[in-house]
């Protein structure tokens, strides 16, 4: 995690850490097979977080055709990786993923929450998706997206922005009954016009399938 985490302790950022981690390597990114469209595969929604389906999670989602879903050891923190196979089995050694091609993580939030009574995300810090933009903006964070995006009376929160030593954050907060799950994609190293791509599939169905878009 870059140093804008700790200086911050931003519950959003914060949570997403232990997915940064699998992303440090020294490899170069292949940028030139991700971007066909013969590529990629679609899922549903619900199966892309690893959740049962109703009919608000139904929608197709692209992503890469050699991602494979893999479950975390650790069943309480609900962790989901859809990744290449090389790169799960080099995280399953406790190494660094290749850093080719990329990954899509689901965890369970441990800051962000869908507050009814607010209708918000917010944490227990005072936090919210109403100021996490100005709190990101004065710690030097570009091009800060927040946006939310509901489906069906389902919350649903898009974060995008460019931290400190080019890190790229692409997360989706979804508020699915009492629990949060937190969707984030981990780019190629460097970050390329592939990761442009696959994460711009995955958002652009996300917002095409929404009912109600809140963009702040």
């Amino acid at each position: 995690m870059s140093g804008l985490g700790a200086r911050l302790t931003l519950s959003a950022l914060l949570a997403i850490a232990p997915a940064l981690a699998y992303a440090a390597s020294e490899h170069q990114a292949d940028t030139s097979a991700s971007t066909r469209a013969e590529a990629f595969r679609q899922v549903s929604f619900g199966e892309l977080l690893g959740v049962a389906s109703s009919p608000a999670l139904t929608f197709p989602v692209a992503i890469p055709s050699h991602y494979r879903e893999r479950r975390s050891a650790n069943s309480a923190r609900g962790g989901l990786v859809w990744a290449a196979p090389v790169d799960w089995n080099l995280i399953r050694q406790g190494r660094a993923a290749s850093g080719r091609h990329g990954m899509l993580v689901v965890e369970r939030s441990k800051s962000l929450r869908f507050d009814a009574k607010r209708r918000e995300f917010r944490d227990g810090t005072g936090m919210s998706e109403r100021n996490l933009a100005e709190r990101l903006a004065r710690h030097g964070a570009r091009e800060v997206v927040i946006r939310r995006l509901d489906r069906d009376g389902m919350p649903m929160l898009l974060i995008e922005t460019e931290l400190e030593r080019g890190e790229h954050l692409r997360v989706l907060y979804v508020q699915l009954g009492q629990r949060t799950r937190v969707l984030t994609y981990i780019g190629q190293t460097p970050w390329s016009t592939a990761d442009e791509v696959v994460w711009g599939r995955v958002r652009d169905a996300i917002a095409a399938a929404v009912t109600d878009t809140m963009p702040r």
